[in-house]
């Protein structure tokens, strides 16, 4: 007996039905076998530096390698030695000379009801304790003043006073505060300035021409060698003519430098140090070179030997180091199970990493 037509139709919508909930359950097996978690970890830097010693010689050896046995790298460069003097004129400054007698005037001031005659060479004592002797004598009025030429006692820079007031010490103590002298400008001649020698005129014109030195021997370095990597300036004489405290107006400075320079190929120093900078990791802190900041590179002489033209340098290099890839800490296995939160709450308790990002796909996970 055949079905009927509503009991096919029945069957149909059965069948069609599994159908749909069999292809949505593979969909969603498919989709959860082909998502994928892209981390993304931004790991903290520290600084790192290393210092390290370099032979350079002049002889050709194998760049950056050293000798059987020796622990310092050795790399071939160009050390020589430039000497050169350069000497120029200077003016001196202007100095002190004793030997003047100062002079200037003075009012003499008489506030007693009687004329004071004094004579010639009457003694006048500044408050500042210098003695003063008056040009000529004089008769000062009562109640009334004079000015007269003053000149001091001893010679010599002493006598040279600001404005001050005298006493009379050759009058009776009861007058002296009534009858004594003021003067109203400063008093001049006990020491005149001319040109002399001093320390600092020295010190200045050795500086100047041992620079001016320096610079010639290095252009002449440059011309012969080669700019040089490094360099340090040696003075072996420094002279000046005439001698410190001649009283002249101009002297001459004499200096002689030796500059010793280094040429060697500076990218090959960096090399060794960045080489030096690996290695300076600890294999189980499991962190790695990040960045090498080259501007921070320099190179010092050390050491050298003129005769054996050789010698030390120092060179120091800095850099920043991350977390290495390999680190135990980054092993995904650490997560797998997990939900993003709680992924992204690991590596939060990590202090060597700053940020964490996660992205799942397809995107609708």
């Amino acid at each position: 007996q055949r079905p009927s037509t509503s009991s096919s139709t029945l069957y149909r919508r059965i069948a069609l039905g599994f159908s749909l909930v069999s292809l949505l359950a593979l969909g969603g097996i498919l989709a959860m076998a082909t998502q994928e978690a892209t981390i993304t970890v931004k790991a903290t830097r520290q600084p790192i530096s290393t210092t390290l010693s370099v032979n350079i010689q002049n002889t050709v050896s194998k760049k950056a390698a050293a000798p059987s046995g020796a622990s310092v790298p050795v790399l071939n460069g160009t050390v020589a030695t430039i000497s050169h003097t350069a000497e120029q004129a200077f003016k001196a400054s202007l100095g002190e000379v004793a030997g003047g007698t100062s002079s200037g005037m003075v009012s003499i001031i008489n506030n007693f009801s009687k004329n004071q005659p004094l004579v010639a060479r009457t003694r006048l004592l500044s408050k500042e304790g210098v003695l003063f002797r008056i040009a000529k004598g004089v008769t000062v009025p009562a109640k009334g003043s004079v000015q007269v030429a003053v000149y001091a006692d001893k010679e010599g820079p002493t006598g040279d006073i600001s404005p001050s007031t005298f006493t009379i010490p050759g009058l009776w103590t009861g007058l002296q505060d009534k009858i004594y002298a003021k003067s109203e400008t400063a008093m001049q001649g006990g020491s005149k300035q001319a040109p002399r020698i001093s320390a600092d005129d020295i010190a200045r014109a050795k500086e100047v021409v041992g620079k001016q030195a320096t610079s010639e021997a290095l252009s002449e370095f440059t011309a012969t060698y080669g700019a040089p990597t490094v360099s340090v300036t040696e003075i072996t004489s420094s002279v000046t003519n005439p001698a410190l405290g001649t009283a002249v107006a101009t002297f001459t400075a004499r200096v002689t430098v030796d500059v010793i320079g280094i040429v060697i190929d500076r990218a090959a120093v960096l090399a060794l140090a960045r080489n030096n900078l690996t290695a300076a990791l600890k294999p189980d802190a499991f962190r790695a070179i990040s960045t090498v900041h080259e501007d921070s590179l320099k190179i010092l002489l050390e050491d050298y030997n003129a005769k054996t033209k050789t010698a030390k340098l120092k060179v120091y290099l800095e850099g920043d180091t991350t977390l290495s890839s390999v680190a135990p800490v980054l092993d995904t296995r650490n997560i797998v199970g997990r939900s993003t939160q709680d992924a992204l709450n690991y590596f939060a308790g990590i202090k060597d990493i700053e940020t964490t990002k996660i992205s799942l796909s397809p995107f609708w996970n």
